[in-house]
C-alpha cells in the first residue's frame, strides 16, 4: 500500500504518522524533540523513522510541518522562532532527498498545513473564506480565500500572534506571556497566556488548562476574573481579523480548544462585541486535533503526487 510519511516538528515533541493516499492515518507516533542545535542531527532522526517504516511500507513521499514562515519552494525554514532557530535556511528538503532518495518531498509552516488538513472537512460544508488559529504557547493563524491558501508576501501572511492588540504595554508586567513584540497578541490571548495570568494572580508557580478549569467550575473568584480578561484579549483580536478579512467561519484549534466551556464562552462574548454585520461568522473548533499538521501535509503531497 503507498503511503505518506509525515512529520509534525514541536517544541517538545515530534509527531509522525504514516498516511494512506486516501488521507488515512496507518500509524501514528511521537518522539521527544529535544533542543535543536545541529540541523544535521536532526535530520537523522527523521531519517532513522523513515528506515524503519520503509521495511514494512511502501513510502511514496514525505512531508515536514514545522514553526515559522517556511519558504516551500526554497524548502527551508526562512524564519524561525527560537526553538528552530538553528534551522533557519537549512535545506531540509534538499538533503532528505539526497540520503534517501525519495523525490517527492514538501514542507509547510504548521498552522498552514493545519489549515490544509482542515479544509478537506470543512469545504465538505462548502465554507471557503475562513481563519485557523492555533492557541497554545504563542498564537499561529492561516487564512484560506476561496478555498485556497493565502501566503502573502514573502510567504509571511498569517502571523496573528503579532498582531498589535495592546501596543502601549512595555512588557514589564509579569502576568503578561513574554513575546518579542510588546503589545502583541500572543502575549495576551494565547493558552500560555491564560496559565501566566492565574499563575501571577494566585502567587503559583505553574498550573494546568485542567486545574484551571477545575478552579474555575468551582466558581473561585480569581479563577472567573482572569478567564474573563482573557475572553475580552482573544475576542479584540477575533474582531479585528473579523472586520480586516470578512471569514465565514473561525476554526480554533490548540489544547484549549477542546474545551467545550471555552468555545461556548468565545462565540458568547464575540457576538456581543462584534459589529451586527457580522453575527453570522460561525466559531468552531479544530476537527483534526493533534494530527492536523501531518494530515495537512499530506494532502499537499497528493496534490503534488506524479502518479
Amino acid at each position: 500500500m503507498k503511503s505518506y510519511l509525515c512529520f509534525d516538528l514541536g517544541g517538545t515533541y515530534t509527531k509522525y504518522a504514516l498516511i494512506d493516499l486516501a488521507g488515512n492515518i496507518v500509524t501514528a507516533d511521537k518522539y521527544h524533540t529535544g533542543e535543536i542545535i545541529d540541523p544535521e542531527a536532526l535530520l537523522q532522526q527523521f531519517i532513522v523513522r523513515f528506515v524503519e517504516l520503509k521495511k514494512t511500507y511502501h513510502i511514496v513521499g514525505v512531508g515536514f510541518s514545522c514553526h515559522g514562515i517556511v519558504d516551500p519552494q526554497r524548502g527551508c525554514i526562512a524564519f524561525g522562532s527560537p526553538y528552530v532557530k538553528a534551522l533557519e535556511n537549512y535545506p531540509l528538503v534538499e538533503r532528505f532527498k539526497q540520503e534517501t532518495g525519495v523525490e517527492l518531498v514538501v514542507i509547510e509552516n504548521d498552522v498552514n498545513a493545519a489549515a490544509i488538513g482542515e479544509a478537506v472537512y470543512w469545504q465538505e460544508s462548502h465554507y471557503q473564506n475562513y481563519l485557523f488559529l492555533t492557541l497554545g504557547t504563542s498564537i499561529g493563524g492561516a487564512i484560506i480565500i476561496n478555498g485556497q491558501l493565502y501566503r502573502g508576501f514573502n510567504n509571511a501572511a498569517g502571523e496573528f500572534g503579532y498582531l498589535l492588540t495592546n501596543a502601549q504595554d512595555n512588557q514589564q508586567n509579569s502576568g503578561k506571556a513574554q513575546n518579542m513584540l510588546p503589545g502583541a497578541w500572543e502575549s495576551y490571548a494565547s493558552a500560555k497566556a491564560l496559565l501566566v495570568s492565574y499563575c501571577a494572580a494566585t502567587q503559583c508557580k505553574e498550573v494546568s488548562i485542567a486545574h484551571f478549569k477545575e478552579q474555575l467550575f468551582n466558581k473561585n473568584p480569581i479563577a472567573l476574573q482572569v478567564f474573563e480578561a482573557y475572553l475580552h484579549q482573544v475576542v479584540v483580536g477575533l474582531i479585528s481579523l473579523t472586520h480586516i478579512l470578512a471569514p465565514e467561519l473561525i476554526i480554533i484549534g490548540g489544547a484549549i480548544s477542546e474545551e467545550t466551556f471555552f468555545i461556548k464562552a468565545l462565540r458568547q462574548r464575540f457576538q456581543e462585541k462584534v459589529l451586527p454585520f457580522y453575527n453570522e461568522v460561525k466559531i468552531m473548533p479544530a476537527h483534526l486535533g493533534n494530527h492536523a499538521g501531518v494530515q495537512g501535509v499530506a494532502v499537499l503531497l497528493n496534490k503534488m503526487k506524479v502518479c
